[in-house]
């Protein structure tokens, strides 16, 4: 470090002159001012200029599927993704044919058709081919050749097709009434027409309330009004009331109706969106009886489909946009369970440009520190003079340095502990469980005890022998103004200070040391401490450089 003169006489406290003071008091007051500004105008204009960025190029898109419209075939699950960017809705969403086979969706996704010019469209499986029916649309996928047919007219409202004696079938809601609808002969032929008690006038209209299945040749409907999930079998006549309907359970959101071993079924979710359970209950000897049930999280939607072997299925649920879940099911006990897709509604790069601006905050304070230090020594008193001998001030790059290091160390387990937790627990359908929600708050509460005992141990460390592991590395000490450890009790004071220090991400105390007398932050004026630049341990009342 080269030698600065001496200040002249009669000239202010901790400057060279009357003019050094004069100049660097303007020089740290307009560099303080306008690092204080861009720390909170730089990640604002970031945002303006990332934010058109992430959402024409699709940073923060993700692709999603409903289960609800997806199908089980050629032993492999079905389903139409679309993609949810900025845009990209409707009409104008890219949609694409995937599939994953039952045991390995980490690695079994398969892009069947990239381009799916195809709009609210279901999946349904046939003997030898899988069908793409909405209700301007309809064709079928066999050998991996997509073929469309029709066209056949737009179809009003329809519900979930199913297949009845073979053929696709839907129920269609037309202005002068419901029908049953078979696609056969290449035509959709009406099979028959029918009323709903009340109108159906349920929670989203007519069929979108209602689904169907084909159990033994006999149709089987389902439909939610209210808060619960009723059945009727066949098709309803009108002098049928609500007497014909037979409810089954109080399912809060998504259900499913299908067919398990010949006989109807129904799936839905039980208690509430954090705390929830898929239950399933299957006609049997005349009574709806339980057949399973499985507590799960976040869930939105779901859909169930039957297996070729005796009492299997398959349950695919959808937690957060890109993340599905598929469970296969074996006498009521899940067998095997895989994930498929992000447990985070955002993608990776999206995130990355969402941490830049508080990376650039974090910044402003260290360049602001390194921007100083030429003033500093060009215009300040560099050295503590005590009546024993003269030690040169710590710089604040060194200081800098030194703080990072020991946030670091301290931090470092912490950081590394919620990065383990996270990603379990960002797991949608899990990420409420009690088990999880209570490591959760033993590793907060770890984290707590591990920050005291860090602040406890950095202070005994500085009271005794002026260093931590940061200031060791950066060649630094704490020491009293009159040169002598400073004691736990000073250091401890200090180090309780930094939250104050450490305002605006510690431009606070990056301005203190540059204009005060001794280059000290609050929490050195309130210890009476000074920092240095030494590279020898404190012994009695001298240091050695």
């Amino acid at each position: 470090m080269p030698s600065v003169p001496p200040p002249l006489p009669n000239t202010p406290t901790g400057y060279l002159s009357e003019e050094a003071k004069r100049k660097f008091t303007l020089t740290a007051g307009i560099l303080g001012g306008c690092f204080l500004v861009l720390q909170f105008l730089a990640p604002m204009a970031i945002m303006l200029v990332a934010m058109p960025t992430a959402m024409f190029c699709g940073m923060w898109s993700r692709d999603i599927c409903e289960p609800g419209r997806s199908a089980v075939w050629n032993d492999r699950l079905w389903f139409v993704v679309g993609n949810t960017g900025f845009g990209q809705t409707g009409a104008s969403a890219k949609l694409a044919l995937k599939s994953l086979p039952f045991d390995n969706t980490a690695h079994g996704l398969r892009e069947e058709v990239a381009d799916l010019s195809y709009e609210d469209v279901w999946l349904l499986a046939g003997r030898d081919r899988l069908w793409l029916i909405s209700c301007d649309s309809l064709g079928f996928l066999k050998d991996g050749v997509l073929t469309r047919l029709g066209p056949y007219g737009r179809l009003g409202d329809i519900c979930r097709p199913f297949l009845h004696d073979g053929a696709p079938t839907v129920i269609e809601d037309r202005p002068d009434g419901i029908r049953l609808l078979a696609f056969r002969n290449d035509a959709w032929e009406p099979l028959a027409s029918f009323t709903l008690p009340n109108g159906g006038s349920g929670s989203g209209g007519r069929v979108a309330t209602l689904e169907a299945v084909s159990a033994g040749g006999r149709l089987h409907l389902f439909m939610n009004y209210g808060d619960s999930v009723y059945w009727h079998a066949g098709i309803p006549t009108e002098r049928e009331g609500w007497s014909a309907w037979m409810p089954i359970a109080k399912f809060w959101r998504s259900w499913s109706s299908t067919v398990l071993d010949g006989q109807p079924a129904l799936f839905g979710m039980l208690g509430d969106e954090m705390h929830g359970q898929i239950a399933g209950y299957v006609w049997r000897e005349g009574e709806w009886r339980e057949l399973f049930r499985k507590n799960v999280g976040l869930t939105t939607d779901l859909a169930v489909h039957p297996l070729s072997e005796p009492r299997q299925f398959i349950i695919l649920t959808h937690g957060f946009p890109g993340s599905v879940r598929v469970r296969r099911v074996a006498d009521g006990q899940v067998v095997h369970e895989a994930k498929h897709g992000s447990g985070f509604p955002f993608s990776r790069s999206f995130m990355l440009l969402m941490f830049i601006p508080h990376i650039v905050m974090m910044l402003m304070p260290l360049i602001l520190a390194l921007v100083l230090a030429g003033p500093m020594r060009r215009w300040r008193v560099c050295e503590h003079r005590a009546p024993t001998m003269t030690v040169p001030y710590a710089s604040l790059p060194r200081r800098a340095v030194a703080q990072i290091i020991d946030a670091a160390v301290l931090g470092g387990p912490i950081a590394a502990g919620w990065l383990l937790m996270m990603k379990p627990f960002l797991d949608p359908e899990h990420m409420f469980e009690p088990g999880r929600v209570l490591a959760a708050g033993g590793l907060t509460a770890l984290g707590v005890v591990w920050g005291i005992g860090g602040l406890l141990v950095y202070s005994a460390l500085e009271g005794r022998s002026g260093r931590t592991p940061g200031k060791w590395a950066a060649g630094i000490i704490v020491l009293g103004t009159d040169l002598r450890p400073c004691g736990f009790g000073r250091a401890l004071v200090r180090n309780l200070l930094k939250f104050v220090d450490g305002f605006f991400n510690f431009m606070v105390g990056v301005l203190l040391v540059s204009l005060s007398e001794n280059w000290q932050r609050i929490g050195d004026m309130a210890a009476r401490t000074v920092v240095l630049r030494c590279r020898a341990e404190p012994t009695g009342a001298s240091v050695a450089r």
